[in-house]
């Protein structure tokens, strides 16, 4: 199974989970990067999440709606009907298994986690600085 790659559906338990649960969110504001997600769309209503989640301490649940219209006031309209689709489409799905999801996001964080450390472990030796290489690629062992 590709870890480093995680489906829509998966993304979008963990979106409705970020948007619905205080405890959730809290875990994955501390350890899931916005910028991980492959959808824009889901990239910044994570983001929005997390602010949220900043500014009150708790999840946006009926308050998103809210946050969304500062986010998309000015998108186009065809850009505005996405953001509101996968809304829609979020707010009607069933509750998420909250295990199973995150247990898929901290294969994915990991496999992320690792991929990001390669590609700079790579950077850093080209320089010829291997202490710091070594550092960072023992950092990148002790997160997984």
């Amino acid at each position: 199974m590709d870890h480093s790659v995680v489906s829509q559906h998966i993304q979008n338990g963990f979106v409705f989970l970020i948007i619905t649960d205080d405890k959730f969110l809290t875990i994955a504001r501390q350890s899931v990067p916005a910028e991980y997600f492959s959808s824009d769309i889901t990239e910044q209503i994570v983001r929005t999440c997390y602010s949220y989640y900043d500014q009150f301490h708790s999840a946006p649940k009926n308050h998103l709606q809210d946050e969304l219209v500062r986010l998309i006031e000015s998108k186009s309209t065809s850009e505005k009907e996405l953001y509101l689709q996968y809304l829609e489409d979020i707010t009607t799905m069933k509750v998420p298994d909250r295990k199973y999801i995150t247990s898929r996001i901290s294969d994915f964080v990991k496999a992320r986690t690792f991929e990001n450390a390669a590609i700079q472990f790579v950077k850093i030796v080209e320089r010829g600085n291997f202490v710091e290489a070594r550092e960072l690629m023992h950092t990148a062992l002790k997160a997984g």
